[in-house]
């Protein structure tokens, strides 16, 4: 069994939930192009908060694999393969707004020219 299953089965094993959790722990590999989960879901098909978490777990795992803090790997992660394709395009503005200040306005600038 997948481990999205495998934490649902267990999750509703333990307690009630709501269908929106349950949604988001089963969906939370889906991503926009219909890789990543099981269930090969689309943009238009995956729980919103599925898509952020989903985004999340992904730039977490991109600066592991390259051993850098997240502020400095921000632009290497918009750059990186089908990164626009693959994630909810308002989950990455949002991204972005976490780590640049707003005075950092020409960086700004340059990496939501991605998004």
């Amino acid at each position: 069994m997948n481990h999205p299953a495998a934490t649902v089965a267990e999750v509703k094993r333990r307690t009630e939930v709501e269908e929106a959790v349950i949604q988001v722990l089963f969906q939370h590999h889906e991503l926009n192009d219909g890789t990543g989960g099981l269930s090969q879901l689309t943009k238009s098909n995956i729980y919103p908060l599925a898509k952020i978490l989903c985004l999340a777990e992904g730039f977490v795992s991109f600066t592991e694999q390259v051993g850098k803090e997240p502020h400095s790997e921000l632009k290497s992660f918009f750059h990186s393969v089908k990164v626009l394709e693959k994630y909810d395009h308002d989950s990455l503005k949002s991204l972005i707004q976490c780590f640049i200040k707003e005075d950092d306005a020409i960086v700004t600038k340059e990496i939501l020219k991605y998004a």
